[in-house]
């Protein structure tokens, strides 16, 4: 007989068992089941307690032989508990989706809340608004009354929930709204955890709004679930806790900067530190082509250099745990800033122009008055891009100053 575990279609992905194995010593399995398997998985009752996940969240009801006040009035479970054969169904997604919104300082009451999506979540969504005290609550999808085509109708909407997978990886930066058309917007919600910013979030932030990703709520069910599963009350401090070590860990650093300036250097330096993966763009870009950099400009040109750079940082910013030294001109896409800024806090390293190495590096030779020139067009994208600033003045010192920086701020 399984303990317990989380029952899905596909959980490569999941956290759930990282954060399980904080918060109590018992044993969490993931279950991969197609629909058919799942449903007779439950049947079997080989379990003591599961979670739930997408898509059956609605397909487990039928088997259940009690529900909860609050899964009944939504009409899905997260939770399922097995005592002595009977199968009782929970929601704890409901706690999680009150504690994302609370943990983020977001105000729903007599507010207009518009919810994308017509799922499962959705509707969760929807009576967690309504307990906050929301004055109007509008769903927004692909097949409910209300389509994307017409949510122009509801710009003046002032809080969004997204409970669509759109955006999710490995479909990162995917997004079904525009935020500039929100001019009453004070609040963006989105039950997404992987990336920990969807662009839908970063958007938002940018313009000043308040936001709340998924991984509260994911924290915060689970320990409910937890509670559960086990009988006790576990400490008001253990979802801060989990939440605090799971964005460590899963969460990168971004070293941007001037050619020359020492970021893959420090990059490595950190990793030693660290022990997250040191990644470098130009190394991986000269390993898939065959050629250094200087090369490839030479050979096809700063237009190709670039659309190969876009194509690496998209491929690397996804992923989770990394050390990311980027070459000197990565700043000049917007979409490379989506990219990195996803799952990562930004370092921009500064050096005086007379000490940047330009060996190897076809934009930066050519004399100081050259760097000058390159420093004059990207010394503000370097800052705008950038969550903190600091000299290369020793690269100990400054690798270890980034690191004491990103253990202090890596939430923000």
């Amino acid at each position: 007989m399984i303990e317990y575990g989380l029952l899905g279609k596909s959980l490569t992905h999941s956290f759930s068992k990282s954060i399980h194995s904080q918060i109590d010593d018992y044993d969490y399995t993931f279950i991969e089941k197609q629909e058919q398997d799942a449903k007779e998985f439950i049947k079997s009752r080989e379990f003591k307690g599961i979670n739930v996940t997408m898509p059956y969240k609605k397909t487990v009801l039928e088997f259940c032989d009690e529900l909860s006040n609050t899964a009944k009035k939504i009409g899905c479970i997260n939770t399922l508990i097995n005592k002595n054969g009977k199968l009782c169904g929970y929601n704890t997604d409901y706690y999680g989706i009150i504690r994302m919104i609370e943990k983020s300082q977001i105000d729903i009451k007599d507010k207009k809340v518009l919810i994308l999506g017509s799922g499962a979540t959705s509707d969760t969504a929807r009576e967690a608004a309504e307990y906050l005290g929301a004055s109007k609550i509008t769903f927004v999808s692909r097949k409910g009354n209300i389509k994307f085509d017409d949510y122009d109708k509801f710009y003046d909407s002032e809080i969004i929930i997204n409970c669509t997978p759109v955006g999710m990886y490995p479909n990162n930066l995917k997004i079904l709204v525009d935020i500039e058309k929100f001019n009453n917007l004070q609040g963006v919600c989105d039950v997404i955890y992987n990336p920990v910013k969807t662009r839908l979030l970063i958007e938002a932030e940018k313009k000043g709004i308040k936001t709340s990703n998924g991984l509260i709520m994911l924290v915060a069910q689970a320990v409910k679930a937890a509670e559960l599963f086990t009988g006790k009350k576990y400490d008001a401090n253990i979802e801060d806790k989990i939440i605090e070590n799971l964005k460590k860990n899963i969460s990168n650093i971004v070293i941007i900067g001037m050619p020359g300036s020492g970021k893959t250097t420090i990059g490595k330096e950190i990793s030693k530190i660290s022990g997250k993966k040191s990644v470098d763009i130009d190394e991986i870009i000269e390993r898939e082509t065959g050629k250094d950099i200087s090369q490839i400009f030479r050979d096809y040109g700063e237009e190709y250099f670039r659309q190969k750079e876009k194509e690496v940082i998209s491929r690397i910013g996804k992923e989770n745990n990394q050390i990311i030294s980027t070459g000197g001109g990565s700043i000049l896409d917007y979409e490379n800033y989506l990219s990195l800024k996803q799952n990562s806090r930004i370092y921009y390293i500064k050096r005086p122009l007379d000490k940047l190495a330009v060996d190897g590096r076809p934009l930066s030779s050519g004399g100081i008055n050259v760097l000058e020139k390159l420093y004059e067009q990207r010394h503000s994208l370097y800052e705008n891009f950038a969550d903190f600033e600091i000299d290369n003045d020793n690269i100990e010192r400054t690798s270890a100053d980034i690191w004491r920086e990103f253990n202090e701020n890596f939430g923000a």
